[in-house]
């Protein structure tokens, strides 16, 4: 993601820095205006892990910096806590890509849940599955 991000940035009038760190804890040697984290890819394992994240922002932001989180709030039960989970499916050229996302609660004081991801690709006759599952802090 940051190799598109840089390649992006470079096409067009825009300028970024970017960093590789952990999204919990992070330190970096200037501030900012801006900090954006893109597609709920903010994988907090628990309530201290977040407090620690929204504590490195804030050293790294810039007082009246904006900080976007694009797509992970949870607002309150959402069809991903459903048994069917979240799916959707395309396709282009021949190839058929299907994607599954489910979130069982495994602590609901906590916020915590488990997310299993299942994408299934077919490339003419063959077939790629790829799947992950991951404990993490919805918010």
């Amino acid at each position: 993601m940051l190799a598109a991000g840089r390649r992006k940035v470079t096409k067009g009038a825009w300028t970024a820095q970017f960093h590789e760190a952990s999204m919990i804890v992070f330190d970096l040697d200037t501030t900012y205006q801006f900090a954006f984290v893109t597609l709920g890819s903010l994988y907090a394992r628990n309530t201290e892990e977040l407090n620690t994240h929204f504590k490195s922002v804030a050293r790294v932001l810039e007082p009246g910096g904006l900080y976007i989180l694009d797509w992970c709030v949870q607002f309150g039960q959402t069809p991903a806590f459903s048994d069917d989970g979240q799916s959707w499916r395309m396709e282009k050229d021949g190839i058929v890509v299907e994607v599954n996302d489910t979130l069982s609660s495994i602590d609901a004081a906590e916020q915590i849940v488990r997310e299993v991801a299942t994408l299934n690709v077919e490339d003419c006759g063959k077939t790629l599955t790829i799947s992950s599952s991951d404990l993490r802090r919805v918010m």
